[in-house]
């Protein structure tokens, strides 16, 4: 079976052992740094200005399961290009069960679990994997677009660079989503894994790809909304650093994103947001904020997770 011998590979010569170590010895350092920052800084946390509004958590709960859907939603459309009829609740579910597969260190792991179980609902193994890694490029694209058109929103005007800089992240990111570029990056990702795995009937336009990406960057947006809400939950901030925010987040998670190694860019993410949002709250909030929004996501996965778990059997 093909997606047998995908999920055997592993990708990279580095031997698992090795590799699970150079993990953990990252994780363990970037967590050592951010809670030295956070106890150095603790006698400057602003403990009077720290509070529980339980309405902005729900709130920021709510918008991000509208993200999560959000994506369900976009892969199900992709598999319609493919030919492939998937309905948006069983690609809702397939995606909560495999959510987990991200914590294992490669990427590849969600992925192929994804595209399996899809396999299970009668779509074509090598389609389902093919939109799965379609999926990822376009999300990482968009986050890309969104943390540097939200941080040229905000810091453009006082920088020439930063907005040239804009303007051709831009002008790459149209770019890079035609379906003839994608095509040469899914042909990459297949050298790179030595399999001969995906689906290259891709049926998508051009207007497929810009359709694909403004969900995503529509998705990162809110993600960014829901981060400043869940913070506003103990921690005041301006309306003013919503914008900032959003450029923030999306930056957090594609550079965690690119950090192959790093299971779902632990520790990689939460140093970029600690670091970031240093510029607006006190370090000590700032670390504590990234890791609370660690947990706060982990939740949301895992309450999806359960809401399907009662399925995970039919696939086994």
């Amino acid at each position: 079976m093909k997606q047998q011998s995908l999920m055997e590979h592993t990708p990279g010569k580095i031997p698992v052992k090795l590799r699970a170590f150079f993990v953990i010895l990252i994780v363990v350092i970037v967590f050592y740094f951010m809670t030295r920052t956070a106890i150095l800084n603790w006698n400057r946390v602003p403990l009077k200005e720290l509070h529980f509004k339980l309405g902005y958590l729900m709130f920021s709960f709510s918008i991000l399961f509208f993200t999560f859907f959000l994506g369900a939603y976009a892969w199900k459309l992709v598999l319609s290009k493919f030919g492939e009829n998937l309905s948006f609740l069983k690609s809702l579910q397939i995606i909560s069960l495999t959510q987990g597969g991200r914590y294992i260190p490669g990427k590849i792991w969600a992925l192929a679990g994804q595209a399996y179980l899809a396999q299970k609902e009668n779509i074509s193994f090598q389609s389902a994997m093919t939109t799965v890694i379609l999926m990822n490029i376009g999300y990482i694209i968009a986050s890309l677009l969104v943390a540097f058109c939200f941080g040229g929103l905000y810091y453009g005007q006082h920088s020439v660079i930063n907005l040239f800089l804009l303007i051709m992240v831009l002008i790459g990111g149209l770019i890079s989503i035609h379906p003839y570029i994608v095509n040469r990056l899914i042909r990459i990702s297949e050298k790179i894994f030595k399999k001969e795995f995906l689906n290259y009937d891709i049926r998508m336009t051009y207007s497929d790809s810009l359709k694909l990406v403004f969900i995503f960057i529509v998705g990162c947006i809110l993600q960014g909304i829901a981060l400043f809400c869940f913070i506003n939950s103990f921690y005041d901030l301006s309306v003013q650093s919503i914008i900032p925010l959003i450029g923030i987040n999306a930056s957090a998670f594609a550079i965690g994103f690119l950090a192959v190694i790093m299971p779902a860019g632990i520790g990689v993410r939460e140093g970029v947001l600690s670091y970031l949002l240093s510029f607006y709250m006190p370090p000590s909030i700032a670390v504590i904020s990234s890791i609370l929004a660690r947990v706060w996501i982990t939740i949301g996965e895992l309450v999806l997770f359960l809401i399907f778990a009662k399925n995970l059997k039919r696939y086994i």
